[in-house]
């Protein structure tokens, strides 16, 4: 796996080079205050993921966050209030079509000739092991109810309205232990798995990638974490529509993190390599996620407590007949 960390975009790649890099620097970042006038937007093409190992604690860098002085927001102080209409098939059984139009630039890279790429619509075929949606429901629960273990007392399965279109979305969410940074990378990345015994099924393993992608094209994922005492906050996004509108050649997943600091009693953000990636990340999830700001992305974790795990599935497939799958409005109840 590619990472750009926190302030990264993850891309679903192994390496198998075995090539030494350098630790990214961990030096603070002051943000001064400043008008969007000064940022200039970052376009796609700058945000290149990068390759370097999981980084030991502590190797982070700490930015504040304030409200009355936001950190200036490349692309996403642009971002439309309404995206434009998808090139993408909303119906779920006649989306699998996938055309490259962008090949990743680090492909090409030194080192970078055994690495395995995954091609985006490796994401559709991987849902169709879910034959119906409710199967990638259960599946969804049955992660959900694994995290009693860490003290979950409630799994709560709604319907979300996409503040952007006014489309209805699906809801799944737990006060469970919620995950790490590098727990959430794990859990959005192919290829791992966390389960314990057969008992548990994991909030790890491939099915959290079937069961969402089976049930939209695309899902972001808020988490809360105490993990040595350290809260955090994570946010990734994993997005068949960004990745077909952009035409990406690789199973990209910004993600972003944030750090609760002693010192301000308030959550800054958490900087795996540097302040040009953060903002590239944020970019991208306030433009392709139903949430167009970093303080709209954040009210998010209002009611999540002190840890668990919001997950929203969001542009929900259609059936083969134009309805979609999820009927939210026949029963009022349901």
């Amino acid at each position: 796996m590619r990472s750009g960390g926190a302030a990264e975009v993850i891309d679903l790649s192994s390496d198998d080079d075995g090539e030494s890099l350098p630790f990214p620097s961990t030096s603070a970042v002051t943000v001064a205050p400043s008008s969007t006038r000064d940022v200039k937007p970052y376009e796609l093409a700058d945000v290149k993921p990068l390759l370097y190992p999981i980084q030991p604690p502590g190797c982070f860098a700490l930015v504040p966050v304030k409200d009355e002085d936001p950190v200036p927001l490349p692309l996403a102080a642009k971002a439309p209030r309404v995206l434009p209409p998808p090139r993408l098939c909303r119906q779920f059984w006649k989306s699998g079509e996938y055309v490259v139009a962008r090949r990743n630039p680090d492909a090409d890279a030194p080192g970078g000739r055994n690495r395995l790429r995954i091609n985006p619509k490796f994401l559709h075929s991987n849902a169709t092991s879910h034959k119906w949606a409710f199967g990638a429901i259960a599946e969804l629960l049955d992660n959900a109810i694994d995290e009693v273990n860490n003290g979950a007392t409630f799994v709560r399965v709604n319907k979300f309205t996409n503040p952007r279109d006014g489309s209805p979305s699906l809801l799944v969410q737990d006060d469970g232990g919620g995950m790490d940074p590098d727990a959430l990378r794990c859990c959005m990345s192919f290829g791992f798995s966390d389960k314990q015994s057969d008992a548990f099924i994991g909030q790890y393993g491939n099915g959290f990638k079937t069961s969402t992608m089976r049930l939209g094209a695309d899902v972001i994922v808020f988490t809360q974490n105490q993990k040595n005492w350290t809260p955090t906050r994570s946010i990734g996004l994993l997005s068949y529509t960004f990745l077909m509108e952009t035409g990406c050649d690789d199973v990209l997943v910004p993600t972003v993190d944030y750090q609760y600091d002693l010192t301000t009693a308030s959550y800054t953000q958490l900087l795996r390599h540097n302040q040009k990636l953060f903002s590239s990340n944020l970019a991208i999830l306030s433009k392709w996620s139903p949430f167009a700001s970093e303080a709209e992305l954040l009210k998010q974790f209002d009611d999540i407590g002190e840890h668990g795990t919001k997950i929203i599935v969001f542009n929900l497939w259609f059936n083969d007949d134009g309805d979609m799958e999820l009927d939210f409005n026949s029963d009022k109840k349901d």
